[in-house]
């Protein structure tokens, strides 16, 4: 992770934050983005290989540490996040489907305190 704090003018030294991943350690962010809530959590997802598992993590102190939440998102790759005008946060992502086909799968979830419901 690197950060700036001139608006991309210039940034920090890169810093390795995946050893607070879990499950999710070794995977990498994007290529979508990640989202900073209003209320400060930053939320990243990231994969582990193309279309075997994506993952979500999220940080409360500007990225200092990192949590899991504790689903997976199997056979997914490519996954976005925005947050709503209501406060919760909508994902989405590619999966693999059956022969040559991709398919697109929304996902809303509302991240809050220190932990988050089941997507709906």
């Amino acid at each position: 992770m690197s950060i700036s704090h001139d608006d991309g003018k210039t940034w920090s030294a890169p810093k390795d934050v995946s050893k607070d991943w879990g499950a999710a350690s070794g995977s990498l962010p994007g290529p979508g983005n990640g989202v900073q809530t209003s209320t400060g959590r930053l939320l990243v997802a990231a994969h582990h290989s193309a279309y075997v598992h994506d993952f979500i993590v999220w940080s409360d102190d500007e990225g200092e540490s990192w949590v899991p939440i504790n689903q997976t998102f199997p056979k997914m790759d490519e996954a976005t996040m925005t947050q709503l005008t209501n406060g919760s946060v909508s994902g989405l992502g590619a999966t693999t489907g059956v022969l040559p086909f991709h398919f697109r799968c929304p996902a809303c979830a509302v991240f809050s305190g220190h932990g988050q419901h089941a997507p709906h």
